[in-house]
């Protein structure tokens, strides 16, 4: 079994890799933070100001000219709730972004390390095959088994070799796309085992304690809600201001003061004369789009969730069979393997049934491999929530 010292180094190679993946998300997110804030002010704010300056070619006549529209104080009251909950919304997106990337690491690292145990079992495997292919050539020779057992051990070493070189392969491929992606080359002296899991402690400092993708459905949903809900605020007309004052100068002195000036101000409102046909067909466009859309993000909602509880249940369920494996079933395949080789030795049982009780160990070890790569993808989903 690997020490405990072993797997923390594992773990921290990975974790190492993602932290430095996912810490240059950190600069987008404070973006969308000061994006979000500038919205909810803008909500306030008066729309389309405009200042304006105007004269005829003899100068005996010179304006200067404010206009602005405001909107009404519930308007603004709404949009600032709008962009307050897309803000949220973009926050959950980015929170999204760095799941996807996390899960994105811990595949390509498991395309390295699965494979690069998996080789390691198969070669021992191998070796010892390799030794009992030979007795059993020898024992055929000799007339003490049959040629099935002989066949039979030579089938197995073959078979044990083609997935050893499968095996290869993929390690070969896997590794040199996690090395160019982590910067992080494995080593022939570095033990074989995987990491055993991501620890909460980094998945607290990146935001990422809990599955992102459900969080982002929530909220999305929660801001569809929002905007169906008081899309009539968005339609409601804006006050319209002005004002202007118009200098009027004598034809003979028209550099001098102005002889006459005037001011006018205007407050005014657009009626909403042709509604039916403009602003409440976009009106009833709109809420339909956004009637689909909430549709749309109950089914996302159901499937979140779903793969969400998946994976939390496929945590329990590994981590239970992983200590089964550890404490119990590892030490049953060793005894069997002990006690088949002093029953072949002593003759009562034959070199097939040796062969079973080794196959039976490495089979064990292989599903413990499987269940560690399993067991890490599911952390990514269920995150801290995984243990809860």
């Amino acid at each position: 079994m690997m020490s405990s010292n072993a797997l923390q180094a594992n773990s921290s190679s990975l974790e190492n890799v993602i932290r430095s993946k996912i810490s240059r998300s950190n600069e987008y997110v404070k973006d969308l933070e000061v994006v979000a804030d500038r919205e909810r002010v803008r909500a306030w704010l008066p729309t389309s100001p405009n200042i304006s300056y105007s004269s005829n070619d003899n100068h005996t006549w010179k304006a200067w000219t404010v206009s602005t529209s405001v909107p009404i104080p519930i308007k603004s009251y709404y949009r600032d709730s709008f962009h307050s909950s897309a803000g949220r919304l973009m926050k959950e997106d980015a929170r999204q972004s760095k799941q996807e990337i996390l899960q994105e690491t811990v595949e390509i690292y498991l395309d390295c390390f699965v494979p690069r145990e998996m080789v390691h079992l198969l070669e021992e495997a191998l070796n010892d095959q390799r030794i009992m292919t030979s007795v059993a050539s020898s024992l055929y020779a000799t007339g003490t088994i049959p040629q099935s057992d002989r066949v039979a051990s030579e089938l197995q070493l073959r078979q044990l070799d083609a997935q050893f070189r499968a095996q290869t392969d993929s390690m070969d491929i896997g590794c040199h796309r996690w090395s160019r992606f982590g910067q992080e080359i494995p080593k022939q002296n570095e033990s074989e085992e995987i990491a055993s899991t991501i620890s909460d402690e980094i998945l607290q400092s990146l935001d990422l304690t809990t599955d992102a993708h459900k969080d982002f459905v929530e909220r999305k949903l929660e801001n569809i809600s929002l905007n169906k809900k008081h899309l009539w605020s968005k339609y409601i007309p804006d006050l319209e201001f002005s004002a202007a004052k118009n200098n009027y100068f004598d034809l003979y002195k028209s550099g001098g003061p102005p002889v006459k000036y005037t001011y006018n101000w205007t407050v005014g409102i657009t009626l909403p004369f042709t509604f039916p046909f403009y602003d409440n067909t976009e009106y009833r466009k709109e809420y339909a789009e956004l009637s689909i859309s909430r549709m749309k993000a109950e089914l996302e909602r159901t499937q979140t969730r779903k793969v969400w509880q998946q994976a939390k249940r496929d945590w329990k369920r590994i981590v239970k069979r992983l200590d089964e494996i550890e404490t119990k079933d590892m030490a049953l395949a060793e005894a069997f393997v002990e006690g088949s080789l002093a029953s072949y030795r002593s003759g009562k049982v034959g070199l097939a049934d040796l062969a079973l009780a080794r196959k039976t160990k490495l089979d064990l070890k292989v599903e413990q491999v499987n269940l560690k790569a399993q067991k890490l993808m599911a952390k990514t989903i269920c995150l801290s929530e995984c243990e809860i």
